[in-house]
């Protein structure tokens, strides 16, 4: 296929993970109130395709993987406002999938470079562990206890994952241990 380029779905696990629990997690929290139904299923098919459109620039440049983490976390934010939540909660909720997608991928960024630019996975791996904890230190006032718990939770988890030292031959044990946090991040934040 010469000059254009077929569309494909995002093929990372990791993206499908992140977009289906931090959705399931902003319905169920909503209780399905009004029209959050339907927003849920805007960001499941809108989410993809915009992944899709940009998934070559995403996999080839760690800023824009970050950058769309970062993005990905936000998508619980249509799901919550149309269910009637209040603001303090969306910002919360947002913050706390924030922190550990975003952390998360920090991690998984070290374990990356960890053979090549040692002194460079070191900090990113702190700046991943870090970060659940500056994020809690910032929501105290604005949070229920189940965002605190959340990101307790996350940060512990991830602070265990960093102090494995995994490398990049261990990314699909790192994926699957990553799954896990945020699937007990999910089920936190949805109640």
């Amino acid at each position: 296929m010469t000059g254009a380029r077929r569309y494909r779905l995002p093929r990372e696990h990791g993206f499908w993970v992140m977009l289906l629990l931090i959705v399931a997690s902003a319905l169920i929290r909503v209780r399905g109130a009004g029209w959050s139904g339907l927003a849920a299923l805007v960001v499941l098919v809108g989410a993809p395709v915009l992944g899709g459109l940009l998934s070559r620039q995403v996999r080839s440049h760690g800023s824009w993987q970050l950058a769309s983490t970062a993005a990905l976390s936000c998508v619980g934010v249509p799901v919550l406002w149309v269910g009637g939540d209040a603001p303090s909660n969306i910002v919360a909720f947002t913050l706390v999938w924030l922190a550990v997608n975003v952390a998360g991928a920090l991690i998984v960024r070290a374990a990356l470079q960890r053979r090549r630019a040692r002194e460079q996975a070191a900090w990113l791996e702190r700046l991943g562990v870090a970060l659940p904890w500056l994020v809690f230190a910032s929501i105290l006032s604005i949070s229920g206890w189940n965002e605190k718990a959340a990101l307790l939770v996350a940060g512990a988890g991830l602070l265990l994952l960093a102090l494995q030292r995994l490398g990049p031959q261990n990314l699909k044990r790192m994926g699957l241990c990553m799954s896990a946090l945020s699937g007990v991040v999910g089920v936190l934040l949805a109640l």
